[in-house]
């Protein structure tokens, strides 16, 4: 809606919008019968719709990015912490994002949780780090919905499913257990090769010993 009123005004012929589904729709002819209602009849003027994220900095060439003035006014409202004061536009364009997959990549990796496995890992091992960041690791309480297991999901001790965490970092009856814990997952976010080593050969021993299958390596790396 927001675009359609922008293309009602013929003396600016340039358009923003941060939603790349509405930028595609316009593009497309293809929208929604409010927005189609709304400029049925009328004479708009040719203008150019310009995709780009809500919060980018400015949009270089020393123009101003209106979604950061209002975000900059809102944060003022609520007594929140100034934001940095904006680059010049000399120091803006230098590092600016061009790309669609340049801003697109820029904001995934800044979303990632879990480093990448290290380049010293091999196939079995990068895999198992992998299905341990996801929680999809091999574990009593997942092989219980399998027919063929008869080993126990539920600790002895609290009665509680032995997941995952469970059978790496112990019942959380022992004193140990929030030690271990925080361990455990700095060892699954490190960019270090010896924690990740050290995080995939404990989840192997630990499964082995449960006699789950899990993925093996013949020599596997030690720290």
């Amino acid at each position: 809606m927001a675009i359609a009123l922008a293309l009602l005004d013929p003396q600016h012929k340039v358009i923003y919008s941060d939603s790349r589904a509405a930028t595609r729709a316009f593009a497309r002819g293809v929208v929604d019968a409010q927005v189609s209602k709304l400029l049925e009849d009328r004479h708009i003027s040719n203008h150019s719709i310009v995709w780009f994220p809500a919060h980018m900095g400015d949009l270089g060439g020393g123009q101003r990015n209106f979604n950061e003035s209002a975000h900059e006014a809102a944060r003022g409202l609520i007594s929140r912490a100034p934001s940095q004061p904006p680059p010049s536009p000399q120091r803006a364009f230098k590092n600016q994002l061009q790309t669609y997959n340049e801003l697109t990549k820029h904001f995934y990796l800044n979303r990632r949780e879990f480093a990448l496995p290290h380049k010293g890992l091999n196939r079995a091992q990068s895999v198992t780090l992998r299905m341990l960041q996801t929680d999809s690791y091999a574990n009593p309480w997942m092989m219980s919905h399998d027919s063929d297991y008869d080993g126990t999901a539920t600790c002895s001790k609290c009665d509680g499913r032995v997941n995952l965490g469970h059978m790496l970092c112990g019942c959380a009856t022992q004193a140990s257990y929030l030690e271990d814990k925080v361990k455990w997952d700095s060892a699954l976010r490190s960019s270090e090769l010896n924690d990740k080593l050290w995080a995939v050969q404990k989840a192997r021993v630990a499964a082995e010993s449960l006699g789950l299958p899990v993925l093996t390596w013949d020599m596997p790396s030690t720290p």
